[in-house]
């Protein structure tokens, strides 16, 4: 019990039927609701976006219950939301547990709010796009006086210089 109560995880315990049994505090700050609230509820990690809000959220994937139910470990990404509304991202680990017989007596639950890592993914994935394009600009520019100073007018290589001289300094500017 110290165990799971001390986890930073949330942990859910189910039975056969995907109703909560027990619920770890980490669960509770993760999702907002207490125990005594969702103890005697079907978990919402196995419910489909539709009956846990009116809004559109990440489909529970098709074969999460069924390889459970096969008794095989399912990993994966969910989203759901928290007591307050607020959408969030989570990883999941959902297992069977067995009874000394071997009999499938419920389910265990482990999930971690992702939804912090996924924005820093998406800050990331949106700062690469912008600095590509603030690459490509200068190197553009360098790429066409290049072909200007060697294929252009005479009189006008200085000018050339000039413009590559700044494109090299803008480029330069913005890699430090």
């Amino acid at each position: 019990q110290t165990i799971f109560d001390s986890a930073g995880e949330g942990i859910q315990i189910m039975d056969r039927n995907f109703i909560i049994t027990y619920c770890n505090p980490a669960t509770e700050r993760i999702t907002g609701y207490t125990a005594a609230e969702i103890t005697g509820l079907q978990s919402r990690l196995i419910q489909p976006a539709s009956v846990q809000s009116a809004l559109p959220l990440g489909a529970v994937p098709a074969d999460l219950r069924s390889t459970v139910e096969r008794g095989e470990v399912w990993r994966g990404e969910l989203v759901s939301r928290r007591k307050d509304g607020t959408i969030f991202d989570l990883t999941v680990t959902l297992s069977p547990l067995y009874d000394s017989d071997g009999q499938l007596t419920g389910y265990v639950a482990v999930h971690r709010d992702i939804t912090r890592l996924k924005e820093l993914d998406r800050l990331r994935d949106q700062f690469v796009s912008r600095i590509g394009h603030e690459l490509r600009t200068p190197l553009t520019s360098l790429i066409i006086y290049l072909d200007l100073l060697e294929n252009g007018k005479v009189e006008k290589r200085a000018q050339y210089l000039t413009t590559l001289q700044r494109e090299a300094d803008r480029l330069r500017r913005l890699v430090e």
